[in-house]
């Protein structure tokens, strides 16, 4: 995020820290809802840092300027400042793939293998979801995340609209969306239902900032190529990101090739033409050398899910091939949804 104010030139002069400073309490300040120091700073990409001391002026919600706390309460005069003290002040954290309102699970089936986890203890109690189970399970997950520094997340659920909610007055960045199945979920009795709660969701929160909305199908193996299909095929008139589990476990990539004549969830994928620049993909632990290519020449995203994957003993994702420029950030599908916001921890 570039910088609302300049000094014109004031790098070029390169004068002296008396003369700098000089120079800045010569200038008009300008006015701010918010200044924020600490006594160290990690910047954001385009942001400008510091070496010690730091500040970041904020107005109407939105950061105008961060970098050295001197430079700052000299150009910018506040309503009200905040020093934090001794934390290192820095952009919140993203969780880029949750299903929040789950902490309500917590504990619940442990130490079980991934499809005997699904569909032998939590998709028989997801059955029988309330609206008030939802947004508390969701208040509670949205805690943890803020006291530990995450202020966005990509999240999929059953009853949904509830996340939402909750992250809208919650104020934190939410990108969320219905999970999608082949059969009936306590939000929608079939596709019809399920496409019209997408459209009147997607309206609802267009232009709200924070919260944004997107499509959800939840994996190969809990719905169809009709849904699958149909989603991208929403997604893109919507204009929205599309998540979907892919290639999570050596079960499922079995149990898809058992189900669509050998393919693996990656190849089925992208015959489904869900492999896109809109499109994030969660784990993708199973995969090998010529599926990560195609995924990278695709523009498609991953987000990694280190702690899922070692509960249910799904392996070891090979981040290290990720971490490269033929594969982009998952933050990056929604950046529209991103009002800056940041985070401190002490030290």
């Amino acid at each position: 995020m570039s910088n609302l104010h300049e000094i014109p030139g004031h790098r070029e002069m390169k004068l002296p820290e008396r003369a700098r400073w000089g120079t800045f309490c010569a200038m008009e300040q300008q006015a701010c809802d918010l200044l924020v120091t600490a006594s160290r700073m990690l910047a954001g990409a385009g942001q400008a840092g510091a070496a010690g001391n730091a500040a970041v002026a904020v107005r109407d919600g939105k950061i105008l300027e961060t970098g050295s706390a001197a430079e700052l309460e000299a150009r910018w005069k506040p309503t009200a400042r905040r020093d934090l003290g001794n934390v290192l002040l820095m952009p919140g954290l993203v969780n880029a793939h949750t299903h929040v309102p789950m902490t309500f699970l917590r504990g619940f089936a442990d130490d079980l293998p991934l499809m005997e986890w699904l569909t032998g203890h939590i998709f028989p109690v997801e059955a029988r979801l309330t609206d008030r189970i939802v947004s508390l399970g969701a208040r509670l997950g949205m805690y943890e995340m803020m006291r530990t520094g995450t202020t966005a997340f990509v999240d999929s659920y059953l009853l949904e609209i509830n996340v939402l909610r909750e992250a809208e007055r919650m104020g934190m960045r939410c990108v969320g969306g219905e999970a999608l199945f082949a059969f009936p979920s306590p939000a929608y009795g079939g596709w019809d239902a399920a496409e019209a709660l997408y459209r009147e969701q997607a309206a609802r929160f267009a232009g709200r900032g924070r919260v944004q909305v997107a499509l959800m199908p939840h994996s190969v193996y809990t719905t169809s190529d009709d849904v699958l299909r149909r989603s991208m095929k929403l997604a893109e008139e919507l204009d929205l990101m599309l998540h979907i589990h892919l290639s999570e476990s050596a079960g499922e990539v079995e149990q898809c090739r058992s189900l669509h004549g050998d393919r693996r969830p990656v190849a089925y994928a992208r015959d489904m033409g869900l492999l896109n620049e809109r499109t994030v993909l969660a784990h993708m632990v199973d995969v090998t050398d010529e599926e990560l290519e195609l995924v990278a020449s695709s523009g498609a995203a991953i987000a990694h899910n280190p702690v899922s994957n070692l509960k249910l003993a799904s392996g070891f994702a090979r981040v290290r091939t990720w971490r490269g420029p033929a594969f982009p950030s998952p933050w990056e599908r929604t950046e529209r949804a991103a009002t800056t916001a940041w985070t401190c921890l002490k030290r």
